[in-house]
């Protein structure tokens, strides 16, 4: 399995995690809880740095250089042509999100809520998805 294929079965694993648990408790019982919050905390974090790897390592294989800062790589993915705007855009708040959660503090609950209730937390592996098919169609890293 290449490194691609590693991540995005890592993103797909916390999605179904995330899943799970809203399967059998609401998202306010989840944050009510500070063992289960910080498990969502963890995945989402977890499932946020795992896209920001795979979009470093498509940059490195597609030749780019990589940028200095984690928010500058959906861009420049989207200069490249592998994420459009609306795409771009997204992860860039998911790497805002994993730098907030990252630093333990200030974490926004009422985000947190949102990102469970609406399930937005699936994105990431949409996200992910689409990367690697960008990445199969080109050959790399297969």
């Amino acid at each position: 399995m290449g490194k691609i294929a590693a991540l995005v079965e890592l993103i797909r694993r916390n999605v179904g995690a995330l899943d799970e648990l809203l399967e059998s408790r609401t998202a306010e019982s989840l944050i009510g809880d500070y063992v289960m919050l910080n498990a969502v905390l963890h995945l989402l974090q977890t499932a946020a740095q795992a896209l920001i790897d795979l979009g470093a390592h498509l940059l490195a294989e597609l030749g780019g250089e990589l940028p200095r800062r984690y928010a500058d790589i959906p861009k420049a993915l989207r200069e490249l042509g592998v994420l459009p705007m609306h795409d771009a855009d997204l992860m860039r708040r998911a790497v805002g999100f994993r730098n907030v959660v990252h630093g333990y503090a200030g974490v926004s609950l009422d985000i947190v809520r949102a990102i469970l209730g609406e399930r937005t937390y699936r994105e990431l592996y949409r996200l992910a998805l689409a990367m690697a098919k960008y990445a199969a169609e080109r050959g790399i890293d297969p």
